[in-house]
């Protein structure tokens, strides 16, 4: 039970924190054992306060629910510590679903990218939220949202925050809107999926330090 005052030692909601025990202890299977590493891998990082560089690959068959959530979690408002998060020194974060199809999305997560993240990979995602964890500017260089589901919206906010004035290099290729927010519109062949007007000119005037921008919506 020691791994349960860990866990609670960051404070994260009660209810993920059940989900949470149940996973590593198989509460919620009928089988014998769980090949499946989610839970207990989640616990190692967020232990890992040195942690530099992470990637989780997602599948159908793995989709690594837990871990995607500590993703997502502001830690600091758990924790007011800089030093005891997790996180703190996290510099490059990839997250990639794997085998799966072309066109269909990725699993769903809220994703709050930690002030030291320099590099954050999520092609290919669907992005429920995207938000920064610390007040100040991120020190993020580079983010890749190839083929991504994320909303406008997240986008021009953290932009028009100054959340990314340090960007480099910004990768939007083939980006969408989320599946929920396309409703019945993909019977339109030909019409964007994915409002660019108020995001480009969020773009020219936030992103002064851009050198790379790679940057097409995808049609229905």
């Amino acid at each position: 039970r020691e791994l349960l005052r860990v866990m609670r030692l960051f404070c994260p909601p009660n209810q993920f924190i059940e989900m949470w025990q149940r996973d590593i202890f198989n509460e919620h299977l009928d089988v014998e054992r769980d090949t499946r590493f989610d839970g207990a891998l989640a616990l190692i990082i967020i232990q890992a306060i040195n942690l530099r560089t992470l990637q989780l690959a997602t599948t159908y068959g793995d989709s690594a629910t837990i871990c995607r959530t500590i993703v997502g979690l502001s830690w600091q408002f758990y924790n007011p510590n800089p030093a005891l998060c997790p996180f703190n020194k996290l510099e490059d974060l990839c997250v990639r679903p794997q085998d799966i199809a072309p066109g269909i999305p990725g699993c769903s997560f809220a994703v709050s990218v930690p002030r030291s993240v320099r590099n954050l990979q999520l092609a290919g995602c669907s992005i429920t939220q995207l938000k920064a964890q610390d007040t100040f500017p991120l020190a993020l260089q580079t983010l890749d949202l190839q083929n991504a589901y994320v909303l406008p919206e997240d986008l021009i906010k953290a932009l028009e925050m100054r959340k990314f004035i340090n960007l480099r290099r910004l990768n939007l290729d083939g980006i969408r809107d989320p599946p929920d927010r396309m409703g019945d519109m993909s019977q339109w062949e030909g019409e964007d999926s994915f409002d660019c007007r108020e995001l480009r000119e969020a773009l020219c005037t936030y992103t002064s330090q851009l050198e790379e921008l790679n940057f097409r919506s995808q049609p229905y």
